[in-house]
């Protein structure tokens, strides 16, 4: 990864991505969203992985986690 939370390539939110959003009570995280596998630790949403340069996530716990492309799971 390009630092410790920055990508390898460009910054694109989705077509017709909200600025804010309803997230499950207590908040956000990698762990209540749905593109997160949480086994391989990798998130399969595909501007994330554009992004990141691949769909690896940062070596943290899924709840101390979350990106521009949360969706709720």
């Amino acid at each position: 990864m390009g630092g410790e939370y920055g990508g390898e390539g460009e910054f694109k939110l989705p077509e017709g991505h909200k600025p804010i959003l309803g997230v499950p009570k207590g908040g956000s995280c990698c762990a209540n969203c749905r593109f997160v596998n949480a086994e391989k630790h990798t998130c399969g949403e595909p501007n994330y992985i554009r992004w990141n340069g691949g769909p690896k996530l940062p070596d943290k716990p899924l709840d101390e986690l979350c990106s521009d492309w949360y969706a709720k799971g």
